[in-house]
């Protein structure tokens, strides 16, 4: 009984993989680029807000200091993704990194063991 419709479907084949892990590579490039470029915009807010800041050389926005950190943790994941230091897909494939405290960095993400 040949239907036609189990004839169009295949199984992934082996050489697909590494195909679709080169285009999350690509993307997860572009994104850690893209966020490597923002966080290094954000330093110089912050550096800025330094400068005329009312406390003198404290004047430092906490909000901003821990979503740079956090996207400065995401670039990172980002990284150890595209040279194989770990298989989970970085944000928006799971969480964007958090601060560990309101005053503490973010904690480093762990490449994963082979």
């Amino acid at each position: 009984m040949s239907d036609g419709s189990s004839e169009s479907f295949q199984p992934q084949r082996e050489t697909d993989k590494p195909l679709v892990r080169l285009i999350y590579m690509a993307l997860f490039w572009f994104f850690g680029s893209v966020s490597f470029s923002l966080a290094v915009f954000l330093g110089a807010v912050q550096f800025a807000f330094q400068l005329v800041g009312s406390k003198g050389r404290d004047a430092k926005n906490e909000e901003l200091r821990r979503f740079s950190t956090s996207l400065a943790h995401y670039v990172l994941e980002c990284l150890f993704f595209i040279v194989y230091a770990r298989e989970t897909k970085p944000f928006p494939f799971s969480p964007f990194p958090q601060p560990a405290s309101t005053s503490g960095p973010v904690a480093h993400p762990e490449p994963q063991a082979p």
